[in-house]
């Protein structure tokens, strides 16, 4: 019966950790993404694609498939271009 306990306790113990470990991730990824669009978006810092985008980086728009960093670059830069008064809220 000890050992039932024991068998318990270790595994709530286990539970609750992977979940703030896990929340944690989660939080930590908001914030990432959080700063990186709002450098990008608000700041109009496009360089920033280089360090923070991945090379098969992918966006579907209604009307093309942006693909890639470079690609990436000229779409905000032509989005803060054409809107340069905007302020997006992330």
């Amino acid at each position: 019966m000890r050992q039932i306990f024991q068998l318990t306790v270790l595994a709530a113990i286990f539970a609750v950790t992977s979940c703030n470990t896990e929340q944690a991730k989660v939080e930590q990824n908001i914030k990432m993404y959080t700063q990186t669009w709002d450098e990008i978006l608000n700041k109009g810092n496009i360089d920033l694609i280089d360090t923070k985008f991945s090379e098969d980086y992918t966006l579907k728009t209604v009307t093309q498939t942006i693909k890639g960093k470079d690609a990436a670059k000229k779409h905000f830069g032509t989005y803060l271009t054409a809107f340069s008064n905007i302020e997006f809220i992330v």
